[in-house]
């Protein structure tokens, strides 16, 4: 009978283990917004009064401030698309300490149009790194699409990388409505001579 019920609990014990990992690995498929196979997060935000050169001046130094590499402005139909590129770190966790264990390459793309602007982040790959002789985190060479679903002996951390990536584009997004909006001309305004009393 005791023999009986050990098992039982840990037949419990695994199935919910299992069940676990499987939601949490769909929760990370989830979490990034694929569009044709490839991760990308995009929006159209429209701005009240705020002119299209405007718009522009206020990408342009945004990304900058970002510290976004390989900056291409050129001109629309009817405005400007400005493309960049940038990286950041992505870390695996041990028992005591993070390691670097890659980086992560993506793209934005900003287009402004007369009050209205929309963003795109795409084209997210993962570099990997080692250490090498010196103890030093460098790159190997070798790449693989953040779109890619299994990353064989260290799902853990790739659904962490996912994750990290996710946060990322997030703040990013949130910093840069803030400065979209951006006006000098009304700040000017709203700090107008105070008058003595």
């Amino acid at each position: 009978m005791k023999l009986i019920s050990v098992r039982f609990f840990w037949s419990r014990i695994l199935l919910i283990a299992g069940l676990n990992m499987i939601l949490g690995w769909s929760y990370a498929q989830s979490l990034l917004p694929v569009e044709n196979n490839k991760i990308v997060f995009y929006e159209v935000n429209s701005t009240d009064s705020i002119p299209k050169e405007l718009l522009h001046q206020n990408a342009y130094n945004w990304l900058v401030a970002q510290k976004f590499t390989s900056i291409v402005d050129s001109l629309t139909a009817d405005g400007h698309k400005l493309t960049a590129i940038s990286e950041y770190p992505v870390y695996a966790t041990g028992y005591l300490t993070k390691r670097q264990n890659g980086s992560i390459s993506y793209r934005i793309q900003i287009e402004v149009k007369e009050n209205k602007y929309r963003y795109r982040f795409t084209d997210f790959v993962f570099h990997y790194y080692h250490e090498n002789r010196n103890y030093q985190v460098v790159p190997t060479g070798k790449i693989k699409p953040l779109e890619d679903a299994k990353a064989s002996g260290w799902q853990k951390n790739w659904e962490s990388n996912k994750k990290a990536t996710y946060v990322l584009v997030n703040n990013l997004v949130a910093d840069l409505k803030k400065a979209m909006i951006y006006n000098p001309v009304q700040e000017k305004v709203a700090k107008g001579p105070v008058k003595e009393w």
